[in-house]
């Protein structure tokens, strides 16, 4: 059989505008008293941040199919930007260098790998329109798949406007015996480095190294389980937490203070290690009913001992049914405990979903409660995180042309920050406990000008309350875009 190859092209024109704005000037917190020297040290680190700029992106996605299962994948979005917010600086920036690939070997066994490339500032992540030029497989691309529970390497919200060098290449084989059965292999290595002056942060740039292996069962028409282990190991490239104090030195009755030596410097590695199994198991119960019995186990073991580690146990009883062919909806309950050095916590996770979905239009209304591994944001977060969400989104076709769409989302993190020092009579790192509270509110329209030329505005509001007012911000986004896309070449 012989090949097939094609070429999209696109090019679009854009706007992008994101306000973020802390609360840094105020020196109390909300119970009226004094912020700690750590966290006025953090207030003059959490500057309010801005981006206003226009860019003009080219893409290209190339697409090889050998038969039924073979196929190579590439795709490119570099990106001129003007940024009016910084002295009017022009930058090249990379949305997306993208391929993939998949090869059967036999009819059983096959091989996959991904690379994903891209250097640009986090949060313009509109940037990637015409995402549908994209992998087209990519929800079925064993390469994109992460263990659950373990910490992934998606940047937090709180990491906006801040430029990244981020890569990520994806190895794995699959097997299949049986009808349904499959046992496959993926590794993975991903790369986070800051692309600025800042100093802080720079402890957050890693090297991510993961590897998983899954299995998945069916014994007959009613009943399935689906078993997987997982290992990360997470190296940090500054080493993470070091003393970082100034020294006294006496001279003439005189107390003056300088940078510590290299030598004086206590150095902690924050490296980490993260074990994880989980397994399910289906009961298919009729066509519109299935229950799903999930256990999973994380650890997460730190090279310094004095940073401790982190476990989660967590088990949960899941039901999905089809009311209709409209109307699909989920509900999960079960026990979960959580381990941060010597602290405890036995709680509940849970989730409930509702989804409507007709030609035109969709409704879905979400809440979920989860206990997650967290130590590749980008911020100081380590540990297990304690997550509950509230969510409902919908889209509504008003015309032929005219799509709107909107979200309205409440969240809630519990978990754990370390932070290097301030003075020289603390530890080379402080661990503190934290809770936030985000809310986020987001409306966008898209219209198609013509059959491959697509506009599209939406705004974006966010608010952070944390703990210390320092570290809560208000941020205001604005997108608007006008896209051409088109299959330029099949031969």
């Amino acid at each position: 059989m012989a090949g097939m190859s094609s070429i999209d092209a696109g090019i679009g024109l854009s706007y992008h505008l994101d306000d973020k704005k802390y609360d840094s000037q105020k020196s109390e917190k909300e119970d009226g008293t004094l912020s700690s020297k750590k966290e006025e040290n953090e207030a003059k680190v959490n500057e309010d941040s801005r981006a206003d700029d226009i860019a003009l992106t080219v893409r290209l996605h190339y697409i090889y199919t050998y038969n039924e299962n073979d196929s190579f994948e590439l795709f490119l979005a570099p990106s001129l930007q003007h940024d009016f917010a910084e002295e009017g600086e022009t930058s090249l920036q990379y949305n997306n260098i993208q391929g993939s690939f998949f090869k059967e070997i036999t009819g059983k066994w096959g091989i996959f790998g991904k690379e994903t490339f891209s250097l640009k500032k986090n949060g313009n992540e509109e940037n990637t329109i015409g995402e549908d030029m994209q992998t087209k497989s990519e929800e079925e691309n064993p390469a994109d798949k992460d263990s659950p529970r373990i910490s992934t390497s998606e940047l937090s919200e709180e990491t906006h406007n801040i430029r990244y060098y981020k890569n990520k290449i994806s190895l794995g084989t699959r097997y299949l015996y049986g009808e349904r059965n499959s046992l496959q292999f993926v590794s993975s290595y991903d790369l986070l480095r800051e692309d600025s002056n800042r100093e802080k942060n720079k402890s957050n740039d890693y090297d991510r190294y993961a590897f998983y292996i899954e299995n998945r069962h069916r014994f007959n028409s009613k009943w399935g389980t689906t078993l997987r282990g997982g290992y990360v190991r997470g190296q940090y490239e500054d080493e993470t937490i070091q003393q970082v104090a100034s020294v006294k030195d006496k001279e003439e009755d005189q107390t003056i203070r300088r940078e510590p030596t290299p030598a004086e410097k206590e150095v902690v590695s924050g490296d980490v290690s993260e074990y994880q199994f989980s397994g399910s198991i289906s009961n298919y119960f009729s066509p519109e009913s299935t229950f799903i019995l999930e256990y999973d186990y994380t650890k997460a073991v730190y090279d310094t001992k004095a940073l401790g580690g982190s476990t989660i146990f967590s088990s949960m009883l899941r039901w999905n049914y089809r009311f209709s062919n409209v109307l699909q909806g989920s509900l999960g309950i079960g026990p979960a405990w959580r381990e941060r050095q010597e602290n405890d916590n036995l709680g509940l996770n849970g989730l409930a979903e509702l989804r409507y979905q007709q030609k035109r239009s969709n409704y879905a209304i979400q809440f979920s409660k989860t206990s997650d591994m967290e130590n590749f944001d980008g911020t100081d977060n380590r540990g297990a995180i304690e997550r509950l969400s509230y969510r409902i989104n919908s889209t509504h076709q008003l015309s032929r042309d005219l799509t709107l769409r909107g979200a309205v989302e409440y969240g809630e993190d519990k978990g754990e920050t370390i932070t290097p020092s301030t003075t020289e009579k603390e530890p080379a790192f402080i661990s503190e406990e934290y809770e936030k509270r985000r809310w986020l509110a987001t409306v966008g329209l898209q219209y198609r000008l013509q059959e491959d030329i697509d506009t599209q505005i939406s705004y974006t509001f966010s608010h952070l309350d944390a703990d210390t007012r320092e570290n809560s911000y208000d941020e205001h986004q604005l997108y608007i875009s006008v896209d051409w896309n088109q299959e330029w070449l099949r031969w």
